[in-house]
């Protein structure tokens, strides 16, 4: 199918969105459907503003619309940035919060999947840079690791524990 083939393989702006999102995160899927056939594109939702062809666009119910307007797309930053607090930074997170060798497994992951994949020769800390772990949160001026870092690769640490016993689960 043309239009399929286009979006796979051709050079379009799905293909620029594709590199924004990673080369297999939108694939198109075939499905007949009351006797017609129809191409579905799931787009996950991100953290981020993201641009096609240096345009960002807002995600509606009815459609994708055109942003230009800078108090709008600062307005876009705000709700993403209260709703996604994987961004926040905690500036007292550091390296040796982080579970020994989950870096390396990362890389191993990483390797398996793009054996000459850029940053598998990068220091640990290059590399939670480059990934985005590491943000200077322009909000705040606070400057560190994020809690998707933590998250990631921090230690597991017990359930908090109150006079003498195991706080509840809720």
């Amino acid at each position: 199918m043309k239009v399929q083939r286009l979006i796979t393989e051709g050079e379009s702006e799905i293909l620029e969105f594709k590199a924004t999102f990673g080369k297999d995160v939108v694939e198109p899927l075939s499905v007949d459907y009351q006797s017609k056939h129809v191409l579905v594109l799931q787009v996950p939702a991100s953290s981020q503003i993201h641009r096609c062809n240096g345009i960002v666009y807002d995600r509606g119910h009815d459609g994708d619309f055109r942003v230009t307007d800078p108090v709008r797309i600062a307005a876009m930053v705000n709700l993403k940035q209260n709703y996604y607090t994987e961004l926040t930074v905690y500036p007292y997170l550091h390296v040796s919060d982080f579970e020994p060798g989950l870096l390396d497994k990362a890389r191993r992951l990483i390797r398996a999947m793009t054996p000459k994949h850029p940053w598998l020769p990068l220091s640990d800390e290059e590399l939670l840079h480059k990934a985005g772990f590491w943000r200077n949160d322009r909000l705040t001026g606070r400057e560190g690791y994020t809690l998707a870092a933590g998250l990631m690769f921090g230690k597991q640490v017990p359930a908090p524990v109150r006079q003498g016993r195991q706080a509840p689960v809720r």
